[in-house]
């Protein structure tokens, strides 16, 4: 479960349910965080928590899908040049360029997932437009 419980996400979730998928304690499948989440809403959890590297490694992968998915939908030639620097960005972090700004580091750690993700709404923002 996202940071160990469900209060730590309470403050920016008005319904207090937080979780990586709601019900998933329950046996259900659960919903995804995202569809609970717009992506102003995780970049601030996201940024209100920097220090706490759990909750910066959940919200990495599904704020860089969202975050690409949105820049394609909007500007699929923006999108392509950054879908297309997501291994640069995941290759800097790997070195320990602090690319969350200064002091400690304030992103996810770097992951394939983070890949992943952004290349997945980099796909979902294309067919977004061919809708």
């Amino acid at each position: 479960m996202l940071c160990g419980n469900i209060a730590c996400l309470a403050h920016i979730l008005p319904w207090g349910i937080v979780s990586e998928t709601v019900s998933e304690n329950e046996g259900g499948k659960g919903v995804p965080l995202s569809d609970l989440l717009d992506s102003y809403s995780m970049n601030r959890l996201r940024r209100d928590n920097p220090l706490d590297q759990g909750i910066q490694n959940d919200l990495g992968p599904e704020e860089h899908r969202q975050f690409l998915q949105e820049v394609t939908g909007r500007n699929p030639l923006f999108g392509t040049l950054l879908a297309a620097g997501v291994p640069v960005y995941t290759a800097l972090k790997m070195v320990g360029v602090n690319l969350g700004g200064t002091g400690e580091m304030k992103t996810s750690e770097p992951s394939l997932a983070e890949i992943g993700g952004a290349w997945t709404g980099y796909g979902q923002g294309l067919m977004g437009l061919l809708r």
